[in-house]
């Protein structure tokens, strides 16, 4: 076999022995042995274990060294003294694939089963060459099956942040403040994986760790057991960081300092209460002096956004739903400039635009309207806040 044949060989062996999520020490010793066997080199082997793409028979020229393989892929696989079903599937499928029916593969799989009773294998600790079947090396004392975790766990419940190991700066931080966690976890793969486990109640725990691992290349973030796109999730993180950092921390979250301003208490939502939003064009003018909000265009748009900012532990939820049951469904806008709500007039005309007749006879296009009362909003955060029983701080909610 060439150099990369002997790659495919080990390959193979190593992806059934991992089927299971742990690697044995005796599989380890057994792949050692193996690739002595086949004149492969220790680089080649760190090489196969890099780069686990599947199961490829047909990669090896020789019909003689598939058949080969098939031995010792079931040879790591039971050197633990198990053939776990992940791990015996694959080499049936396998198996199958390049021609060899289960009577042969039966057959295959007692005569491995006969070699291993006796069989030495070299301990992983010192080298030492060891019965199979002895639970500690004769020589060093070392364990012989041990096993290492070679995937992460995934939870059904919480945020699992994981990350590679990695030579750039930022890794021994988050390594630091991984190990710090009680959910701690890690694989015995090359390279190594790390992974913490947070509550959902701990996002902002789970949001410090994600900005040290988001500088990493390799990283992921598994929510209820499902992997998701780390931008998505991590969303709330930074703005999070800048609300920590604000001078009136609630009122960060109701657009203090910036044009956020909003009735919902989380700005990462949009739906702005400023002039030109797009939630005051949200609907449709009835008539001149009254404009109908869409309140189920509204809906769909918090909804669709709250989804991605659902982990910060500042998000509330209940004030949202209150907040938008309390939103007008329709205001009165006086065509004079006066009263609460105003046209927003326009340059040229839109989908939704009407023509408006001004106080001096002059006509313009309005395609929603906009508030002129500050009161408006705090009345309507006010409200909101007691609906649901929230105590807000109106005096760090920026003025409309």
């Amino acid at each position: 076999m060439n150099k990369t044949e002997q790659t495919t060989y080990l390959r193979n062996i190593m992806h059934v022995a991992m089927a299971d999520g742990f690697l044995d020490t005796s599989e380890v010793a057994f792949m050692e042995r193996t690739r002595a066997s086949i004149g492969a080199t220790k680089t080649t082997l760190k090489k196969a274990m890099k780069d686990l793409n599947g199961l490829d028979l047909l990669g090896l020229a020789r019909v003689s060294d598939r058949v080969r393989c098939i031995e010792d892929m079931l040879g790591c696989a039971i050197a633990d003294g198990e053939l776990p079903p992940e791990e015996a599937d694959l080499i049936m499928g396998t198996a199958r694939a390049i021609g060899l029916p289960d009577s042969v593969i039966e057959v295959i799989l007692e005569e491995v089963q006969q070699r291993q009773v006796g069989a030495a294998l070299p301990c992983p600790a010192c080298g030492t060459e060891v019965v199979s079947e002895s639970t500690y090396c004769s020589e060093c004392g070392a364990h012989l099956h041990l096993k290492q975790q070679t995937e992460l766990a995934l939870p059904e419940a919480g945020i699992l942040v994981s990350f590679a190991k990695s030579s750039s700066a930022p890794f021994a931080d988050a390594l630091t403040l991984a190990k710090a966690e009680g959910s701690y976890q890690e694989t015995a793969s090359t390279p190594p994986w790390f992974g913490v486990t947070f509550p959902r109640s701990r996002a902002d725990a789970a949001g410090k760790l994600a900005s040290h691992v988001g500088k990493l290349r390799n990283r992921k973030v598994h929510v209820d057991g499902e992997e998701l796109d780390w931008k998505s999730v991590f969303k709330f993180a930074t703005c999070a960081e800048a609300r920590a950092k604000a001078y009136r921390p609630e009122g960060h979250c109701f657009g203090d300092g910036d044009s956020a301003l909003n009735c919902w208490g989380c700005r990462q939502l949009g739906m702005k209460w400023s002039s030109f939003s797009s939630l005051f064009k949200s609907g449709a003018f009835s008539k001149p002096t009254e404009f109908v909000f869409d309140k189920q265009q509204i809906a769909y748009k918090l909804n669709q956004r709250a989804e991605a900012v659902s982990l910060c532990p500042h998000f509330n939820r209940d004030l949202v739903a209150a907040a938008f049951q309390l939103f007008p469904k329709s205001v009165k806008v006086d065509v004079n400039g006066e009263g609460s709500w105003e046209h927003n007039f326009v340059d040229e005309p839109t989908p939704t635009a009407i023509k408006v007749q001004g106080r001096y006879g002059d006509t313009n296009l309005s395609d929603g309207v906009r508030p002129r009362d500050p009161k408006i909003i705090m009345k309507l955060i006010a409200m909101a806040a007691a609906k649901c029983g929230v105590a807000v701080d109106l005096a760090a909610v920026p003025a409309g």
